[in-house]
């Protein structure tokens, strides 16, 4: 089999398995406006944001140029763990958790993404930094808010949220069915190719 037609039938199984798993994006889009710290050791600290509920179950992307650092002791960067948290249903919840010793300011945008969660309304977001940072620690002053301007007010951080829901069986069938009848017809046509140069 050439290569051409090993192509054109990946391409062809590819796109039946899309239509099988091809999913309804409904995007909700927050910005930060909240403290420009995550130094709290606990959510309820005064570094979390809330607003109206909307159903999720992905955290789909962050933007922004908020970061965090380690926390510092005797000059020295420590273990801080830090926690990205969700109000879901009326319960705060932590969907990512990451530990550093580094003190080099790191983009809270560079986390992995996405971030799946279970099905539920929304209503908060939270970032929390154990052990807590100081007025003179790196990790105090590190998360930017829309409202200053020096850390970063003209670039807030935002979070994309999706409701991801997959297409209901029934309603793909007819989209299986006509990729497995593209690929059948590609196997075909290129039968017959290999008949007439022969």
């Amino acid at each position: 089999m050439s290569r051409s037609w090993k192509v054109e039938i990946a391409a062809a199984l590819s796109a039946v398995a899309m239509c099988v798993s091809s999913a309804a994006h409904a995007s909700t889009v927050k910005s930060w406006n909240g403290s420009d710290s995550f130094n709290g050791t606990a959510v309820g600290s005064g570094d979390e944001i809330t607003f109206s509920g909307f159903t999720s179950n992905q955290l789909t992307l962050i933007t922004g140029n908020g970061t965090y650092e380690a926390s510092t002791h005797n000059g020295n960067g420590v273990n801080t763990t830090f926690n990205l948290w969700l109000d879901l249903n009326g319960t705060w919840t932590s969907i990512d958790t990451w530990t550093t010793s580094n003190t080099h300011e790191q983009l809270l945008s560079g986390l992995s993404m996405p971030v799946n969660f279970a099905s539920s309304t929304v209503t908060g977001i939270a970032l929390t930094a154990s052990p807590a940072g100081s007025d003179d620690d790196p990790s105090f002053d590190s998360f930017k808010n829309q409202g200053d301007e020096e850390e970063g007010g003209n670039n807030p951080e935002t979070f994309t949220f999706n409701n991801i829901t997959a297409t209901p069986l029934p309603a793909t069938l007819p989209l299986f069915a006509g990729g497995l009848g593209f690929v059948g017809y590609l196997t075909r046509r290129r039968k017959k190719a290999t008949a007439a140069a022969a």
